[in-house]
């Protein structure tokens, strides 16, 4: 019997960690076109560190992707913020894939490092993980 193809409620949840309004709602109007939707967005990194502190077994199971900013503060530099939120994700939430968004550098911290200037390809990018998970 063939697989049978994944539905729309069987896709990741995607959250957007971002600081920043404008970009919260770019990224979500963005995404909205390209046929994704943003199901949760966080603009500091303890509302983000307390969800994933708050995931139960079964929710941490669950595949999503994570579109994270490096710096949600204006105390962080250089993607603090973002290395210990996604030391986090990969505890708490090892399913979950990251996409870096940030003017600065992630690097090996994320999955795919994006950076906000390449905000263009993101609906691409999130096509290109979901097909690799299927």
């Amino acid at each position: 019997m063939p697989e049978k193809e994944p539905t729309r409620s069987e896709k990741p949840i995607i959250w957007l960690v971002e600081d920043m309004p404008l970009h919260q709602e770019l990224v979500s109007e963005f995404l909205d076109f390209k046929g994704f939707s943003v199901s949760e967005t966080f603009s500091t990194k303890k509302s983000v560190l307390e969800k994933l502190d708050g995931l139960s077994e079964s929710e941490r199971d669950k595949r999503r992707i994570i579109i994270l900013d490096g710096n949600l503060s204006r105390e962080s530099e250089n993607g603090d913020d973002a290395r210990e939120i996604a030391e986090k994700i990969r505890k708490n939430s090892p399913n979950a894939q990251i996409i870096g968004h940030s003017t600065d550098e992630l690097g090996e911290i994320v999955d795919i490092d994006l950076r906000k200037d390449n905000g263009n390809r993101l609906g691409e990018t999130v096509q290109n993980l979901l097909e690799d998970s299927i």
